[in-house]
Order: structure tokens, then C-alpha cells, then sequence
């Protein structure tokens, strides 16, 4: 997000600023009701995308490998290469920390070091059919379609059911206090 500030007592002083995210009105400014958004096409498909809290992006591609690009930098490079692990059906990434978790259809998720940019492990589930993944509070949430629920994933590969019994469930994100939200179809 940036931050602008300038000092002026002239709506017409108001309109000669070059301004993002205001409006002009009745001699003073107001924050607009629509942000201004930037974009940057993707060279390749991606499957998912995930942001880390210094702002680096990553991007899953449907090989199963995973780009990391630093905007701030200019640098992207390959974390994980589609080779290094075995997720034939790759379907969602997020990084927590200094860790990058990638999630198979099959319930395999593969664990990669942001910091060391290697992969450190795999987990294995029984999870039939899980669709996303994400992660707060140190906590992975997963989105499992074959049981409608959404779960959390133990270091050993159990899952404990947040809740059950949703409909048709596609989406999910944890918000930092705990509070899970699912979008439905």
C-alpha cells in the first residue's frame, strides 16, 4: 500500500496533484471507494499463488514447479523444480514463515525451505480429495472435498475436522485470529 501526503488550502491545488486512491470533492480529498490495482501478466499459467509476509510471490505452475519472484528485486527464479518431488497432480501452494507447503489432489504435500530454496520433506495424508491449502497461527488448513470439511494437517500426516457438512465447498483462507472462511459454490 502507499501512503501519500501533501499540504494545500485550493480545490484547484487538489486536482493538479497526481493522486492514486482519491477523489476530489467539495474542496478537500476522500479516499476512493475503488483502489487502484496494478498487474503484471504471467509469462506461464499458474496454478495457485501464494505471497509471503516480506512480500515475495510465488507461482505454482501445473508441472508442480514453483517461481519465486521478489518485484522489489526484479528476481525470479525456480524454488522447486517439477523433478524434485513426485505430485503428479499439483493443486495449491502457501508459505508460512520460511516455509513453502505445495498440495497434491492425493493428499501429498511437499515442504520447501524458502530460506535454504530446497524442499525439506513430504507429508503424507488420506485425504481423498483435497482442493487448497492454506496456513495462520502456524497451522495448516486444508479444503477436502471428498468429506466436505475442512481439516487441519499435524506434522505426522493425521488431520483433525475444523467443521464438516458444507455443501459444495471450493475455497477456503484463515484469518491471523483462527477464523475460518469458506467460499461455496
Amino acid at each position: 500500500m502507499e501512503f501519500s501526503a501533501a499540504t494545500t488550502l485550493r480545490t484547484t491545488d487538489w486536482e493538479q496533484w497526481a493522486c492514486r486512491n482519491v477523489t476530489v470533492r467539495d474542496g478537500g480529498i476522500e479516499i476512493a471507494s475503488k483502489p487502484s490495482l496494478t498487474t503484471e501478466p504471467l509469462s506461464f499459467s499458474a496454478v495457485d499463488v501464494a505471497v509471503g509476509a516480506d512480500g515475495t510471490q510465488y507461482a505454482l505452475r501445473s508441472s508442480g514447479a514453483v517461481y519465486q519472484h521478489d518485484e522489489q528485486r526484479g528476481i525470479r527464479h525456480p524454488l522447486l523444480q517439477a523433478d524434485s518431488h513426485n505430485l503428479p497432480d499439483p493443486c495449491g501452494l502457501c508459505v508460512s514463515g520460511d516455509r513453502l507447503y505445495v498440495l497434491d489432489t492425493s493428499g501429498s504435500v511437499v515442504v520447501v525451505s524458502t530460506r535454504l530454496q530446497q524442499p525439506i520433506g513430504t507429508i503424507e495424508t488420506d485425504l481423498r480429495s483435497p482442493v487448497t491449502i492454506t496456513a495462520a497461527a502456524g497451522r495448516l488448513y486444508l479444503l477436502d472435498t471428498a468429506m466436505n470439511a475442512v481439516v487441519t494437517l499435524q506434522p505426522d500426516g493425521t488431520v483433525e475436522t475444523v467443521f464438516e457438512s458444507l455443501s459444495s465447498p471450493i475455497d477456503i483462507t484463515v484469518a491471523d485470529n483462527g477464523a475460518v472462511y469458506v467460499l461455496d459454490e
